[in-house]
């Protein structure tokens, strides 16, 4: 095995008894650019080897590279699409506060961990939250904090000296997957948040209809993700760190028509061009899609 990979235990119950799903289609070694593997968005094709916990059924990548170069891959990395689909991801996000509201009517204090450009921490400073994000990709968080004027910090979410019980509201948008230790992050939520906080999560389902189907074929399956939950060992990751699952339900998203059939080039070129050229020619290349792409949010409260 390559020096720049480990093998690990499961995140769960820390066994090591595990069986292989898939196998890696990616160089397990550092042949390929590490900035090139983390792009948020604009990430190289394929995965490492995914194996499944036979004790609790997490899945996860397996071995995969130490902390140190996976943490220097996203402070580095260089996205070209992420921001592209601001306008979308926006949308998204107001529907995704609406939500949030009805759990925590108060409009208090609020931390987007892994925040990307800020898109969440603007709709929310926009409604009167106090906002904080932290972020370890280097450009997209100034990318944030000049568009938006949100206070993003280009840190470890784990040594970011926070106040205990500082936040009513931790949130994670598509980000728990790609984190080293998802049980000492959840671990660090319930000690900011206060008394009866609320923890909101999404994660790509590896249990939906849609991931069996599609088996390697999953467009989730990627160097960027390392946990691959489905609702059962989501929720028991969540209430082993003491917090009490009020709903796991469908997540929806909005991305422009024309970005999705870019993006779906990786599973079919022929449609992709067809429906990019469609899309630019009746100029329906921005019209904004509401989509089920296999993912589920979660609510927690401490």
């Amino acid at each position: 095995m390559h020096p720049a990979f480990k093998e690990n235990p499961c995140n769960i119950c820390h066994g090591t008894d595990t069986k292989v799903i898939y196998p890696a289609t990616l160089p397990e070694d550092l042949s390929l650019e590490i900035t090139k593997r983390f792009a948020p968005a604009d990430h190289a094709k394929g995965n490492d080897q995914i194996v499944q916990c036979n004790v609790c059924g997490l899945a996860y990548a397996n071995p995969r590279m130490k902390q140190e170069y996976i943490w220097q891959g996203y402070s580095e990395a260089v996205d070209t699409k992420y921001a592209t689909q601001a306008e979308e991801r926006i949308n998204t996000f107001k529907r995704t506060l609406r939500l949030i509201q009805r759990y925590v009517p108060a409009k208090g204090t609020l931390i987007d961990i892994g925040c990307a450009a800020g898109f969440f921490l603007k709709v929310a400073k926009d409604a009167d939250w106090n906002v904080k994000g932290i972020e370890p990709n280097k450009g997209l968080a100034e990318f944030g904090r000049a568009t938006y004027g949100v206070d993003i910090q280009s840190k470890n979410f784990l040594d970011s000296g926070l106040a205990q019980e500082s936040f009513d509201v931790v949130t994670f948008w598509d980000v728990l997957e790609h984190v080293s230790d998802p049980s000492a992050y959840i671990r660090e939520s319930y000690r900011l948040l206060k008394p009866h906080g609320f923890i909101f999560l999404n994660f790509p389902d590896f249990g939906s209809r849609l991931a069996r189907w599609s088996g390697q074929k999953w467009w989730f399956l990627s160097p960027v993700h390392i946990y691959y939950f489905n609702r059962s060992t989501i929720k028991k990751l969540l209430e082993q760190q003491g917090f009490t699952v009020k709903k796991i339900q469908m997540h929806w998203q909005t991305l422009a028509l024309g970005y999705l059939f870019e993006r779906f080039a990786d599973y079919n070129k022929t449609i992709s061009k067809i429906g990019v050229f469609l899309c630019n020619m009746l100029r329906i290349d921005k019209l904004p899609i509401r989509y089920y792409a296999g993912q589920a949010l979660v609510i927690a409260q401490k």
